[in-house]
């Protein structure tokens, strides 16, 4: 990302100085207690504003967003037909092609392993689907798709094996949400960060539920084993997520949305007093996809109201946003560290429900 420019946006930061059980109750209020009295100046930065409307006018919904290789790839779904995968220039913002899943998933998340060469996507019933880049590279730097127009489309559907039912590009794992719970959850967004894979459920304005794996990769024998599950909460309507450490500090960032409430981006960071968390409003509504990099750029993809990205970084969030510390038996388990208190929060949480 290079370019920097000015957007207005009504931004509104939270000023929540109350411990629990207040903060918590915050979490479901996404619809109201929006004041539109503060107007600021949110900086964003800018690849010469990557604009996704060729997915909107073939009918497809945006939803997971990530960075590889220097490509912006963007997940999108539409009823009855098979889940794509559309890629831009990250520098040039130029469309460069599609891949057409083997599968008609939600699509809700897409992140990236790096070092590993692992594109994970989610797919249904709170699993999460894992494709070799190193293969998909291969077909799209072919002679035979790269003489198509300019641009390219792999169908992954012609690359499955009839005998064995496999894709070519697909390693078989058992990353699923639900594996070691008693639970039916959606995999509405997945994020990779040190060495261990991250998927979020989407539980409409009732908190989130996150579950880490240690991830296993078998190479040899092309498969991916999960190990050592740790789980914690989302704030509510959370459809993205986002991990890193920027400037010595760890981050979680969340894109929150539902119905026609504005969209809300949520930064927690773990600090030497604790646990502090900020809120940003938008205008816009539909919020999805999340990404950050080292460099603390963060870029989000809308489902509606908006056809092109998000980018910002969290520099600029953080000026943005009151910041305020709430009680550690909710905060630390967001942060990974560990929760004693279920019981506690549990109990919190259902009186909250009685109430509503």
């Amino acid at each position: 990302m290079s370019d920097v420019f000015k957007i207005k946006n009504n931004v509104t930061p939270t000023r929540l100085k109350n411990p629990l059980p207040s903060s918590v109750t915050n979490q479901f209020n996404l619809i109201g207690n929006i004041s539109n009295n503060v107007s600021e100046e949110l900086e964003l930065l800018s690849f010469n504003t990557l604009d996704y409307e060729n997915i909107i006018s073939d009918g497809y919904t945006p939803q997971g967003i990530t960075t590889i290789d220097g490509q912006i790839f963007i997940t999108a779904y539409k009823s009855g037909e098979n889940s794509r995968i559309y890629i831009y220039d990250e520098s040039t913002s130029e469309y460069k092609g599609k891949l057409i899943l083997n599968n008609k998933a939600h699509v809700g998340g897409i992140t990236y392993d790096e070092e590993n060469g692992i594109i994970f996507v989610t797919g249904t019933k709170g699993s999460v689907n894992t494709y070799s880049y190193d293969r998909i590279k291969k077909v799209i730097e072919s002679e035979s798709i790269s003489e198509i127009n300019g641009d390219f489309t792999i169908d992954f559907r012609g690359f499955t094996d009839e005998e064995t039912d496999e894709c070519y590009f697909s390693i078989n794992s058992n990353i699923n949400i639900n594996v070691n719970e008693n639970m039916n959850s959606k995999a509405a967004t997945v994020y990779y960060y040190d060495g261990k894979i991250f998927i979020g459920s989407f539980e409409g304005i009732d908190l989130g539920v996150w579950t880490s794996y240690e991830l296993s990769y078998d190479k040899e024998n092309n498969t991916i084993s999960i190990k050592n599950p740790f789980t914690g909460f989302l704030p509510s309507a959370t459809q993205g997520m986002a991990l890193a450490e920027y400037n010595n500090s760890k981050y979680l960032i969340t894109a929150q949305s539902v119905g026609m409430s504005k969209s809300t981006i949520t930064v927690f960071k773990k600090s030497d007093t604790g646990y502090e968390v900020g809120r940003i409003y938008l205008d816009d509504i539909g919020i999805e996809g999340i990404d950050v990099n080292e460099e603390g750029e963060i870029i989000a993809v809308f489902e509606n109201g908006r056809n092109e990205i998000l980018a910002t970084s969290i520099e600029e969030l953080e000026k943005n946003y009151d910041s305020y510390s709430i009680a550690d038996e909710f905060m630390q388990d967001v942060m990974g560290i560990g929760y004693e208190a279920k019981a506690k929060f549990n109990e919190i949480l259902n009186k909250l429900k009685e109430l509503r």
